[in-house]
């Protein structure tokens, strides 16, 4: 009886950890803003370094950055240089690490057992500026577990990036 309910315990557990690892997404705007005027964009550099991500490199921002040109090139965008770009697109990310903990204890049958994961919560910020009002327009954030270097390969790693990326840009533009 102890091995079924430890094991129901424990398929409990993955589903719900499962559904913990979406990405959540909020997004504001200039409410003044016409989104329709814009056709040219430009993504900065990526960054170095991440806070509280030892895992991120200067590769994982790049994967960040082809998304990002990838996503709005989709919509009908067009790259041009940063000068003369109508948006001009930065990002940045940031982690925090976390530690998600199961228990099986099973009341009065006695026994339990205790499973634990450690991981990585990134942050993942784009921002968009009218180059000519030198104005922020649009500002989207989301977060998850996406940034973990050890999970996968690397082509599953930039996927869960690129993934994160295109989430965060569903909100743009505001409808």
């Amino acid at each position: 009886m102890l091995r079924i309910e430890t094991t129901l315990l424990l398929i409990a557990a993955i589903a719900f950890g499962g559904c913990a690892n979406k990405i959540r997404v909020k997004s504001s705007y200039d409410e003044g803003t016409n989104f329709g005027t814009y056709k040219t964009f430009a993504v900065t550099d990526p960054p170095k370094t991440a806070q509280g991500m030892p895992a991120y490199s200067e590769i994982t921002g790049r994967t960040v950055n082809e998304a990002i040109t990838a996503n709005l090139q989709e919509r009908g965008m067009s790259a041009a240089s940063w000068d003369e770009a109508d948006l001009q697109v930065s990002f940045r990310v940031g982690g925090q690490q976390k530690t998600e903990v199961w228990d099986s204890s099973v009341g009065w049958y006695g026994g339990s057992e205790t499973w634990s994961k450690n991981y990585v919560t990134g942050s993942l910020v784009i921002e968009m500026v009218d180059r000519a009002q030198n104005k922020l327009v649009w500002h989207g954030w989301g977060s998850k577990d996406m940034f973990s270097q050890g999970k996968g390969s690397q082509q599953e790693r930039n996927k869960r990036v690129t993934d994160a990326v295109n989430t965060v840009l569903k909100k743009y533009p505001p409808k």
